[in-house]
C-alpha cells in the first residue's frame, strides 16, 4: 500500500486534506534521467490501459453516472499509477556519490 501524505500538515491539523500532487516527485532533475523516467512511465501506463480506464471514469463523471461503487476502480487506477512511478524510478541508473577523500 502506498500513501502519499504531507505528514507535517497532518500533525498540525489532522482535519486538512492530506494528499497533495507534489508529494511524490522524481528524485532527479537531470534531463536524461527525467526523459528515461517519462518513457518508462508512459510504457507502464500504456501496457496497463490506464488512459482508457481514466477516459471511462471521466465519461461517467460527465454523464453524472459515477457512483460510490466506482471508487474501487478509481483507487485501482491510482494504485497502478503509483506503482508505475516507483517502477519507472527504480529503472533509472543509480548515481553514486563521489568517494570521500581524506
Amino acid at each position: 500500500m502506498f500513501i502519499d501524505i504531507n505528514l507535517d500538515q497532518f500533525l498540525r491539523d489532522p482535519n486538512t486534506d492530506l494528499v497533495t500532487n507534489h508529494i511524490r516527485t522524481l528524485v532527479s532533475s537531470h534531463p536524461k534521467r527525467v526523459l528515461k523516467y517519462k518513457k518508462e512511465l508512459q510504457l507502464f501506463i500504456t501496457k496497463r490501459n490506464v488512459q482508457t480506464k481514466i477516459k471511462e471514469m471521466n465519461k461517467l463523471i460527465q454523464n453524472e453516472k459515477l457512483t460510490a461503487a466506482h471508487m474501487s476502480e478509481i483507487n485501482n487506477i491510482d494504485k497502478t499509477i503509483t506503482i508505475g512511478k516507483l517502477a519507472s524510478e527504480n529503472k533509472l541508473v543509480k548515481i553514486l556519490p563521489p568517494p570521500l577523500v581524506s
